[in-house]
């Protein structure tokens, strides 16, 4: 589901980079000092219904804390209670994780500052719970 909410997220905010799971260099680019980290947490799932909700937690970063604040509640605004969103089918490294339909998608508090990483940057988190159905 994570990789299905990436590509989701990647074509509302086409402009920003987002990873999964942890920060890693790609092709040997430094990781941006602005970027979004979607962590997959955990959830439930009634296999015999294809339905579940799963837990994400989204960490915005940039060099200041009001950008990095923009950029969180941005996306908090976007995610924010929305209901029976299509979330795209994705194949990753030959895998093909197909599409979702979501019934809610929820925070489960508001963006929160984190303060400062280890090299200055500021970061925002939000966890969000979002229902979904296999389609």
């Amino acid at each position: 589901m994570i990789y299905n909410f990436a590509q989701w997220l990647r074509s509302q905010f086409p402009t920003e980079t987002f990873f999964i799971n942890e920060r890693k260099s790609i092709a040997g680019a430094a990781v941006p000092d602005r970027c979004v980290l979607l962590r997959e947490g955990s959830g439930t799932e009634t296999p015999w219904m294809k339905s579940g909700f799963t837990m994400v937690q989204i960490t915005s970063r940039d060099i200041d804390s009001p950008k990095a604040r923009k950029l969180a509640w941005d996306i908090f605004d976007y995610v924010s209670s929305r209901w029976g969103q299509k979330i795209p089918a994705v194949t990753i490294d030959g895998t093909v994780y197909p599409e979702i339909q979501t019934g809610q998608m929820s925070a489960i508090a508001r963006p929160e500052s984190l303060g400062e990483d280890d090299e200055g940057r500021t970061e925002f988190v939000t966890n969000f719970q979002i229902y979904w159905r296999r389609t």
